[in-house]
């Protein structure tokens, strides 16, 4: 798939932008164009199933043509899912965020962007370091959102609360712990993986995107 909008990638119905650096994990934006007319194409989406903070609190909706709701909300993190008129789903995962929507004429479109990588789960290949980090940073949060159980409410406030980048570095921390041993098994994706994690958090350092001090996802959620 290509992550420049052309008029492949419009006839398609959804693209990401380009990563923020070439060696960057994930992608800044999704975009999804909801046309009124089907456009025959063979992945031509209906709706989009996603995340968003509401009174504190996360919620999930779906945005479809046309679209009467608020213009803009801010995102929770989670996934999205980007629904065709045959019932499959492009899927990416998200930090959080910002939601943007513009309905005009035969089509809406609607725009999430992030300052924490968007994450596309859908990329072909079982080595391909970014679904199975999007994969793990799902996990991440599944398991916090378990240990949560008798208290689902008071977890749904925490995360609609985190920043974006404070998550994302939190969860690059867990993961770094939880590949470091997993990689001295030889294993290849393991090792690739790490070595990405590595990388983005000595680049978000560079930076000086790196929260001081890093809280620790228990203590986040």
């Amino acid at each position: 798939m290509s992550q420049i909008p052309n008029m492949d990638t419009e006839d398609l119905g959804y693209w990401f932008d380009p990563p923020v650096r070439p060696d960057a994990l994930g992608h800044a934006r999704l975009t999804v164009v909801l046309n009124e007319q089907p456009s025959r194409d063979h992945f031509d989406p209906e709706h989009v199933d996603l995340p968003i903070v509401d009174a504190d609190n996360v919620k999930r909706i779906v945005i479809a043509h046309p679209w009467y709701g608020p213009p803009s909300a801010r995102m929770a993190p989670g996934d999205i899912n980007v629904v065709d008129r045959r019932g499959k789903s492009i899927d990416a995962f998200t930090f959080g965020g910002d939601l943007g929507t513009d309905t005009s004429g035969t089509s809406t479109r609607v725009s999430v962007t992030s300052p924490a990588p968007i994450l596309d789960r859908q990329l072909i290949g079982g080595l391909h370091v970014e679904s199975v980090l999007a994969e793990e940073f799902y996990i991440l949060l599944a398991e916090r959102r378990a240990r949560a159980d008798k208290d689902l409410e008071g977890y749904g406030r925490r995360l609609a609360r985190v920043e974006p980048l404070t998550l994302y570095a939190a969860c690059l921390s867990a993961l770094e712990n939880k590949l470091t041993p997993l990689s001295r098994t030889g294993a290849e994706i393991y090792i690739r993986s790490l070595q990405t994690v590595k990388r983005e958090i000595a680049s978000m350092k560079e930076d000086g995107a790196w929260p001081s001090p890093t809280p620790p996802l228990e203590d986040l959620l």
